[in-house]
């Protein structure tokens, strides 16, 4: 390959070129991804710290929701698939690495879906009672508004149960038996409910959250989350997971088996203007192949 010298005089179009490559290495660099990696876990521990001291509803309006947590996410997202782009075509000892690209971005998805279409609220039952809704609250400029939105089936606390720590009045361990009915599929079923053990019906999950007593009535108090994004999440750690899978187990036999291509070497002369075409060339440097 060769070149005048006024061929590589920098013009603006040529400027302009640089600018794009260095934005592209930039978008593509393996320093960004640690980087947005890192800004979102400290937003995560931001968002924990809201969640214990003001709230689950404050946590997700001031984090989780918010704008500089959808920017990371977006660009995040935007440097894994630039990141693969760079890498095509690709080598079969790639796909590890592939896998676990295509991992991430399912898990990006799945939780800007989950994230934009969660229904998260409460439900509180007397004993004895029952609720077919639960309650929806969200801040407002006119304050708190409160919205019932129904769960297309029917659940009753048929039993509360509160053990105490000995020779204490502060709760040790408190259960809620409860009867799950369902018309439209004929499902009826019972199940205990307790902290770490909720229910589980038509992608609603009904925790035990707390309870107290109100005029000599025991109130059982269940948080009630549906998250649409759950499933897209699971299925990209699974991906993720074998992508690490093939990286460390595979990926040597592959290398062996399937060798990178390594590119030919390129030579770039320098001619002066005002000199022949056929000056000695520069010694040629191989070019890697891509790992």
């Amino acid at each position: 390959m060769v070149f005048t010298r006024a061929s590589i005089l920098n013009t603006d179009t040529d400027e302009r070129m640089t600018l794009k490559q260095r934005a592209w290495e930039f978008i593509t660099s393996v320093k960004l991804t640690i980087v947005l990696l890192s800004g979102i876990g400290l937003m995560i521990v931001a968002g924990t710290y809201v969640e214990s001291t003001q709230g689950n509803q404050a946590a997700v309006a001031i984090i989780y929701r918010s704008i500089f947590m959808d920017a990371m996410v977006a660009l995040l997202g935007i440097n894994q698939i630039t990141c693969t782009i760079k890498r095509y075509p690709y080598n079969p000892h790639q796909a590890g690495w592939l896998l676990t690209h295509v991992g991430v971005l399912v898990i990006l998805v799945g939780s800007i879906y989950g994230r934009r279409g969660t229904l998260d609220g409460h439900l509180v039952l007397p004993e004895n009672g029952y609720a077919t809704e639960f309650i929806i609250e969200e801040d407002t400029r006119d304050g708190v508004k409160r919205l019932a939105v129904p769960l297309d089936f029917r659940v009753e606390l048929i039993d509360f149960e509160v053990q105490n720590y000995p020779g204490t009045q502060q709760a040790s361990l408190y259960n809620s038996h409860i009867r799950l009915v369902d018309e439209s599929k004929n499902i009826a079923r019972e199940q205990n409910v307790r902290v770490n053990y909720p229910l589980n019906h038509n992608g609603f999950v009904i925790a035990q959250q707390s309870f107290f007593t109100e005029n000599g009535v025991q109130h059982s108090v269940f948080s009630v989350l549906k998250n649409p994004g759950t499933p897209m999440v699971f299925s990209g750690f699974i991906i993720l997971s074998a992508g690490i899978l093939l990286v460390v187990f595979v990926k040597p036999w592959l290398r062996k088996k399937f060798p990178p291509e390594v590119k030919p070497s390129r030579a770039v002369t320098v001619v002066p203007d005002d000199e022949p075409s056929d000056a000695a060339p520069a010694q040629a440097v191989p070019m890697e192949s891509k790992g």
